[in-house]
């Protein structure tokens, strides 16, 4: 049976790179098929979010569901909480406001926290209303999740541990 680790939170929460350094210690597939990839380079998110029809959105999302599907993994995209149905564990990743405009704004190289700030409410209420219209699923609902992680308080090692702590105690 393959394990399977969904970690979802909003832009700039740290859920990929809580994802990418479980996965490392692990030694299991990170996989993240997220529109940050498929955009390398495009800026405007919240733009192609907007834009995207059902048919692409949907196809990207079961693409997610089939690359989980095949071996032990971490996922770190926003919907696979709610789409991989068979996950062994579910966590919540967020940090307060500040603290995600902060990481954007170096993440995105920005000079400006108003700017970064901007960004990242317009790719979360942009990506709220998509996942909403195409799944009817509200992301901030998380009373199925198994963990709630705030990354703004605690290193991402300390994450790590406590996903993994977590998932051996959800095992036995």
């Amino acid at each position: 049976m393959v394990m399977k680790i969904c970690i979802s939170g909003l832009t700039a929460s740290g859920k990929t790179t809580v994802s990418e350094a479980l996965a490392l210690k692990m030694k299991i597939k990170h996989v993240q098929n997220s529109y940050k990839e498929h955009l390398r380079g495009n800026v405007n998110m919240s733009g192609f979010i907007d834009a995207a029809d059902e048919k692409f959105v949907k196809s990207f999302d079961m693409k997610t569901i089939e690359m989980a599907s095949k071996e032990d993994c971490v996922v770190s995209t926003w919907l696979s909480p709610w789409l991989v149905k068979d996950a062994d564990l579910r966590v919540w990743i967020y940090a307060d406001i500040g603290t995600r405009i902060k990481r954007y704004m170096e993440r995105e190289t920005l000079a400006s926290e108003q700017e970064a700030g901007k960004r990242v409410s317009e790719t979360d209420d942009s990506a709220i209303a998509s996942f909403k219209k195409f799944y009817n699923i509200d992301i901030n609902e998380h009373s199925d999740f198994d963990l709630q992680i705030n990354t703004g308080k605690i290193s991402v090692e300390s994450a790590v541990d406590i996903i993994s702590l977590a998932l051996k105690d959800k095992k036995k």
